[in-house]
């Protein structure tokens, strides 16, 4: 399923190195796939965001293995759990990863002159996508079914008083909606007190969009086409028309 895509490039940042797959053509957006492994309906969701939106996706490998079908190994899921790179049960800490992904974002947006990529984060993943938009390189932030910290802190959005801050300071400046939020009604792995809690954070910046029924896994597992087609136009809307405006350094 991989072939789909370009041979893999790797980046490092601060002593933490992965593997990317990359495909398409357009504005960068960098999908972070859920544990463990690039799945099937991962790779499924890369191709088709390269195609609809159309962008450049990449599809970091960040814990796992790049075969399909690697989904669901326990042994790994506890890997995963106790990694130092995420911190899977802790409150108000934001994990290491996310000073890699800062890092990849910039580069993206550096390398390609656009004004800032967009980033689609899932389940383990799905709350760094929020603590990214706080960085300048990145104009639309995906948040499905974020799942951090697992089972406790229900409330809690997986990341530092600081980060905390910055997230609310830059979709302040950006006044705008630059965050979408998906989820099943009775997601029970991702509470709806954490979507409120977004909510509460940054207000008019954040767009929850809530499917019926009690799946999880909003853009693969469990894919809804309504999910998918909000995230295209999503996305869509927000670097396409980022494109078009004029650069302030001209």
């Amino acid at each position: 399923m991989a072939a789909r895509y370009e041979s893999p490039w790797v980046f490092s940042d601060n002593a933490i190195t992965h593997a990317i797959y990359s495909k398409g053509t357009g504005p960068n957006v960098v999908v972070l796939h859920e544990a463990p492994g690039l799945i099937r309906e991962c790779l499924d969701l890369g191709v088709i965001l390269s195609e609809k939106v159309p962008a450049r996706v990449h599809l970091p490998l960040l814990f796992g293995d790049p075969r399909p079908g690697f989904y669901g190994r326990q042994v790994n899921a506890l890997q995963i759990c106790l990694s130092k790179e995420i911190h899977a049960f802790a409150a108000k800490k934001t994990s290491p990863l996310l000073s890699w992904l800062r890092a990849l974002c910039r580069k993206l947006k550096s390398e390609s002159g656009d004004p800032g990529v967009g980033v689609v984060g899932k389940c383990l993943t799905g709350g760094f996508a929020l603590t990214l938009v706080a960085d300048d390189s990145v104009l639309a932030s995906i948040v499905a079914q974020p799942s951090l910290p697992l089972f406790v802190h229900r409330a809690d959005l997986g990341m530092s008083d600081d980060d905390a801050k910055d997230v609310k300071a830059r979709t302040d400046a950006l006044g705008e909606t630059c965050v979408l939020g998906l989820r099943f009604q009775r997601d029970w792995i991702c509470p709806r007190v954490r979507m409120n809690a977004i909510s509460n954070l940054i207000g008019g910046s954040f767009e929850y969009f809530e499917l019926p029924g009690s799946g999880h896994a909003t853009l693969t597992l469990d894919c809804h086409p309504r999910a998918l087609e909000k995230s295209i136009l999503f996305l869509r809307a927000r670097l396409h028309s980022a494109r078009e405006l004029p650069r302030r350094d001209k």
